[in-house]
């Protein structure tokens, strides 16, 4: 019995792995530095995968995080912005930064006052806007691979093919969950909460003003692709790199992403602040 919980346990991570490096990847190179900030102009093509990975893994309404992310900027901890830890409690955005953005998305003129810029196309008004159509085919995904991988038992040999298979789907199941909470109640918040709170391992690299509440965490960053290094984001929110130093290139991963793009021409006009030395 133990052997099977390890196995089944370790099956729901690897496959919890794929969405979930999916939406990171797609949330900070798409919708923070591309869409939000316009740090760079992504090929139609590659913007178009973006769109899909993160509707897929996330059901995001573009417009309507960008719209939230630039009232934020707007108003960095101030009493509008609508993820303040200092206005709104560090444990509730935290744990509750999901239903602060649900309740900012509903706000009057959200998306005519900080993203009228941002049209939508036919692409969303058929699927792009449908959140619970994409999470629905994202998570019949994830449960469909892990039954085709598990069908010959190559996490667990429960017994035939179809007794294999749904032990798979079932794992594909759990990695879906073990993504949405990670993505949700973890790295999303993280960025959020504990990167706009004073904490042991936060620094800042500047004495910003407008950057002044908020603070870089690798280990956010590693995890996030780069999201963590915060307080750089917000003192040159305008750049595509949110590295400032060498060695946060180690945790800058979805300035990697766009480093490659820029090499084939699927990313150009990129923005980047020079490095401190």
């Amino acid at each position: 019995m133990s052997h099977f919980v390890f196995w089944f346990f370790a099956g729901s991570l690897l496959l919890a792995v794929i969405p979930n490096q999916m939406a990171v990847n797609s949330t900070t190179v798409y919708l923070h530095r591309a869409l939000t900030h316009r740090s760079l102009e992504l090929q139609a093509g590659i913007g178009w995968l973006y769109r899909f990975a993160i509707w897929i893994t996330t059901g995001i309404v573009p417009q309507a995080w960008a719209a939230v992310h630039r009232k934020h900027h707007a108003f960095t901890d101030e009493s509008p912005d609508p993820h303040s830890p200092y206005h709104r409690g560090f444990w509730n955005v935290q744990v509750g930064n999901v239903f602060l953005y649900v309740k900012a998305c509903k706000e009057a003129d959200l998306l005519q006052t900080y993203a009228k810029d941002i049209k939508p196309d036919a692409w969303d008004r058929t699927l792009f806007n449908r959140p619970a159509v994409g999470l629905g085919l994202g998570i019949a995904a994830i449960v469909a691979f892990g039954f085709l991988v598990n069908s010959s038992g190559w996490w667990l040999s429960p017994g035939g093919f179809w007794l294999n298979g749904l032990a798979g789907a079932a794992m594909g199941l759990s990695g879906a969950a073990i993504h949405a909470v990670s993505y949700v109640f973890v790295q999303s918040s993280s960025v959020n909460g504990l990167c706009h709170t004073p904490h042991r391992w936060g620094y800042r690299l500047s004495g910003a003003k407008h950057a002044a509440t908020t603070f870089n965490n690798v280990v956010v960053a590693l995890f996030t692709g780069g999201e963590g290094l915060h307080h750089n984001h917000h003192w040159m929110q305008s750049s595509a790199r949110f590295a400032r130093v060498p060695l946060e290139l180690l945790v800058d991963s979805g300035w990697w992403s766009i480093w490659v793009m820029k090499q084939f021409r699927l990313a150009r006009h990129v923005r980047a602040a020079p490095l401190l030395r």
